[in-house]
């Protein structure tokens, strides 16, 4: 039995305030950090994951008690213990936290949780995708804008779709939505390079958006080669 009391003792056995002042500047919006490492919250969370798998129901319920808690290490637990859920309880606990995220760890600590779900259920994960990139709310827009990236990993199929999703978002240049518009962009980029530059050359070269696409791309090239 995993319960919550006992991951709270562990995870301030292992807190450090120098390591809560960086994650609390590196993490804009972040609350309640307690300043562990991440390698030690993936180390107590296997047995969470473990939890999960062997009782789904008991299981995902626990994840959404861990990230009511509102302490930043058991909120990012909860997302990352999606790895033990099936993907239609994974895909039913992001749904239920996500007008909660309110900082990019948040938001890309899920997008890696659920990688094994963009493998099994592609399309599912890419509805979900579309449905929250049309979330007027910036966090939950840019979940909608970054799952694809999972998909079109294993799928390369995908990629109208996702370029579909992000034409969708290339005038929105709030921060956050840009990054996650370049870095999908990238990732298409990386998989079918011709359709994607084709499809980039569409947009106003001079925005904001576009600018920070070609960047993106560069940076993946240059550490490709």
């Amino acid at each position: 039995m995993v319960d919550i009391s006992s991951l709270k003792r562990e995870l301030k056995k292992n807190s450090c305030v120098k390591d809560a002042q960086v994650l609390s500047w590196y993490s804009p919006g972040a609350k309640n950090i307690m300043g562990v490492r991440a390698p030690v919250m993936r180390r107590l969370n296997k047995q969470v994951i473990d939890y999960c798998k062997a009782d789904p129901k008991k299981g995902k319920a626990l994840l959404e008690k861990m990230w009511n808690t509102g302490s930043y290490e058991l909120m990012w637990m909860a997302e990352d213990g999606v790895r033990g859920l099936s993907t239609e309880n994974a895909l039913k606990f992001a749904d239920k936290i996500k007008s909660g995220i309110n900082n990019w760890i948040h938001s890309d600590t899920l997008l890696c949780a659920m990688r094994q779900h963009g493998k099994s259920e592609p399309e599912k994960l890419m509805n979900v995708a579309e449905k929250y990139s049309r979330n007027k709310q910036p966090w939950i827009k840019r979940l909608g804008i970054i799952f694809p990236i999972i998909v079109i990993g294993y799928y390369p199929r995908y990629i109208d779709r996702t370029l579909a999703i992000l034409a969708r978002n290339m005038e929105d240049e709030r921060e956050y939505i840009v990054k996650a518009v370049s870095w999908t962009c990238a990732s298409c980029y990386m998989q079918q390079k011709g359709k994607t530059a084709k499809w980039l050359r569409r947009f106003d070269q001079s925005s904001r958006t576009v600018r920070a696409c070609y960047s993106r791309i560069r940076a993946y090239q240059k550490r490709r080669n």
